[in-house]
């Protein structure tokens, strides 16, 4: 399988900065992107990675909606959400998130989804 690239969206800098280092620690690649269009923007359709999308604290309805669903539908998502945030969740996973993960996120929460998301039919060649 080619290398996947794990393109991380936070419009937090220190949380982009925290799952860049985990990613780092395992020796995965990572691009960060401040939001989702900046992310769609420059990820085509021909590349091969998977998504982690930081939703905002206190965002029960998805920032971008369809932003999300689109950026599902192109390539595996993982999406974090604040813990017990139960309407935040299902929103993550109308959009067609594929892992939901809850803050704080550990490494080990973090490469258990990644491993899921590489087992996805869109990351194969």
């Amino acid at each position: 399988m080619p290398t996947v690239t794990v393109s991380v969206v936070s419009a937090d800098p220190a949380m982009r900065a925290y799952l860049a280092d985990l990613l780092r620690s395992a020796s995965l690649r990572s691009k960060a992107f401040t939001d989702l269009q900046a992310c769609l923007d420059h990820v085509g359709s021909d590349r091969i990675g998977c998504l982690l999308v930081d939703m905002p604290a206190n965002d029960s309805g998805g920032s971008e909606p369809s932003q999300l669903a689109a950026a599902c539908v192109r390539m595996p998502t993982l999406v974090i959400v604040d813990r017990g945030d139960v309407p935040q969740a299902v929103s993550a996973l109308k959009a067609g998130g594929l892992v939901i993960l809850e803050r704080p996120v550990t490494r080990a929460d973090l490469l258990a989804g990644i491993r899921r998301a590489g087992s996805d039919e869109r990351l194969r060649t």
